[in-house]
């Protein structure tokens, strides 16, 4: 059984880009619950690799609500396989008072922007989608059932997979 008297019970994280994509607003929302009477705030720290990039606090209302928001400088951002590198933030949230932590959690993220881009062309209507401003076709694949008489092992469809995500 568990039990605290608060804890972080979800974390949002919205992210705006500057036009050029030289930096991006991180807007973390997190929801708490709990019967601390403490006056209770979350420190937010995103970081990449192990070194911190941003960091912020924010006050928990009495909704139990509270966020905080961060820029990014030049941001490293993820790309599809093939496009660019695939790099994570990580997003750590603490929740305390004074100096007695309550909890904490965290949330891994990319940093990209994605458009579906449906204009009007000679077929009818475009359909492909613009990441952080690099226009992308995703051609897709059909996943089939193997036989139920067919021997089928996990190293079999890692392997299927491998092949998939090589083939840009």
């Amino acid at each position: 059984m568990e039990i605290y008297s608060a804890r972080i019970s979800d974390i949002r994280t919205d992210v705006e880009f500057a036009k050029d994509y030289s930096s991006a607003m991180v807007k973390v929302s997190t929801e708490t619950e709990g019967t601390c009477n403490h006056k209770l705030h979350v420190n937010v720290r995103i970081s990449l690799k192990g070194k911190t990039v941003a960091e912020s606090t924010g006050i928990v209302g009495r909704d139990g609500k509270a966020s905080a928001e961060m820029t990014i400088d030049k941001p490293s951002l993820w790309m599809p396989c093939g496009y660019g590198s695939q790099d994570l933030y990580s997003v750590d949230v603490k929740l305390s008072a004074a100096d007695d932590v309550y909890d904490s959690d965290s949330r891994t993220i990319g940093l990209r922007n994605v458009e579906l881009v449906q204009e009007p062309d000679c077929h009818g209507k475009s359909f492909y989608f613009r990441i952080n401003g690099v226009d992308i076709f995703c051609g897709g694949s059909v996943c089939y059932l193997v036989p139920v008489i067919c021997s089928y092992t996990e190293f079999a469809s890692v392997g299927s997979l491998q092949t998939a995500s090589s083939q840009t």
